[in-house]
């Protein structure tokens, strides 16, 4: 797997001397070498954070610690020092915001669980961001659920409240994206434009079969009057547009929302379609897999991941009282073509994904193979992490939380 972003930059520049005069500066560490600095970097990230506008948020000891068991080496941030090292243009005031502010202040909310970031995604997000840094201009992708209804019990977990979705992102999205706006300030306040796509459902399509992979529970409730359900996110996707316009446009971001039922609905759709009627006896189960494997690998080019998707399916279906009407294999089909096209355009698009849905095992399995730029938001499972303070460190959804 091939994960360099070398090839992008620019391979008659070099601005290492002048990196490494202003890594010394931040770190009080000198080095010959970008190889030799990453330790000085890595060590000094946890005091930047606590000198950031999160570090009243944060313990650098603890982060420390919790940097180190995750197994971030330093190795992380190779790329984005061979990109700064390859800047057209040195520019030595946004290398320094961007090394001393938005770096640490990113980790600060990046999930240290090892089931979320892997170091080669990490790095390779960071690469990205710094070799967009020095062009100009920065492309983002986040990642929304709809509007559950989550409650949390007595132990701290999360359930589904109902399958009545809210016309509203929720009340802790406006705190989330003012801080994820006040991570990236420092870049446009230096002149870098920065585009941040937040995709969900938006119902603009009006086609419940666009809808790929909300929850069976939420067609239910809206099985007699569909309508309700399309307009329900439309509200919801309006009210975060004009939360983002308000918390990340102050700081010159240019923050949208993106309609996943729009981009990927009928593609994923006619692919469905077509499996069931390639593979009418594979429905439940697979029996035949390299012929599945096969049929899939020349749509999407990744076929044996759809076994983990069955298996994900499985377990889903055994932990929720439902009927399906719909097939097993089909279902799992639907939820790894969001994954693999979401990925597809993101590597189209040169974007870099910090991902704030719920679940990562999903995301996680898909990267295998079709390798991006992504992180992991933090999340807080306790309740005194949903306040309502200026910024948070408890970046993934949900952030609807209602009473009970």
């Amino acid at each position: 797997m091939n994960t360099s972003i070398s090839s992008i930059a620019n391979p008659g520049v070099d601005r290492s001397e002048a990196l490494l005069e202003l890594l010394c500066q931040i770190t009080g560490k000198e080095s010959s070498t970008i190889k030799g600095s990453l330790r000085g970097y890595y060590r000094a990230v946890p005091s930047l954070l606590g000198e950031s506008f999160l570090g009243s948020l944060v313990s650098p000891s603890a982060f420390n610690t919790r940097f180190k068991a995750r197994a971030l080496s330093e190795r992380i941030f190779l790329q984005a020092f061979e990109a700064i090292s390859r800047w057209k243009s040195w520019n030595e005031p946004l290398a320094n915001v961007l090394l001393r502010e938005v770096v640490p202040a990113l980790l600060g909310i990046t999930s240290m669980q090892k089931r979320d970031n892997d170091p080669c995604f990490v790095g390779l997000a960071l690469g990205r961001l710094a070799e967009q840094t020095g062009k100009g201009r920065i492309r983002l992708v986040s990642l929304v659920c709809p509007s559950y209804q989550y409650r949390r019990d007595a132990n701290g977990r999360l359930w589904h409240a109902s399958g009545e979705l809210l016309p509203t992102t929720g009340s802790r999205f406006r705190t989330v994206a003012a801080t994820l706006g006040r991570i990236f300030a420092p870049l446009a306040e230096h002149g870098v434009a920065i585009d941040w796509e937040f995709w969900g459902y938006t119902g603009e399509t009006g086609d419940p079969e666009h809808l790929i992979d909300i929850a069976r529970f939420v067609h239910e409730h809206y099985r007699a009057d569909p309508r309700r359900l399309f307009d329900t996110l439309g509200r919801a996707a309006q009210d975060m547009s004009e939360q983002l316009r308000e918390e990340m446009g102050r700081y010159a971001i240019n923050a949208s929302t993106g309609s996943l039922d729009r981009k990927f609905g009928t593609a994923i759709d006619d692919i469905r379609s077509s499996f069931s009627r390639t593979f009418p006896d594979q429905q439940e189960n697979i029996t035949r897999p390299k012929e599945v494997e096969s049929w899939l690998n020349e749509v999407c080019n990744c076929g044996p991941l759809i076994h983990s998707f069955v298996e994900q399916e499985n377990i889903y279906r055994q932990n929720v009282i439902l009927e399906f009407s719909e097939p097993v294999v089909p279902a799992a089909l639907r939820e790894m073509l969001l994954y693999t096209h979401i990925l597809d355009e993101v590597r189209k698009q040169g974007s870099v994904v910090i991902d704030t849905e719920s679940s990562s095992n999903y995301m996680t399995e898909t990267l295998r193979y079709l390798p991006a730029p992504l992180i992991f938001a933090r999340s807080g499972k306790k309740a005194h992490h949903e306040g309502h303070g200026s910024y948070t460190m408890n970046i993934r959804q949900p952030y609807n939380i209602v009473p009970g």
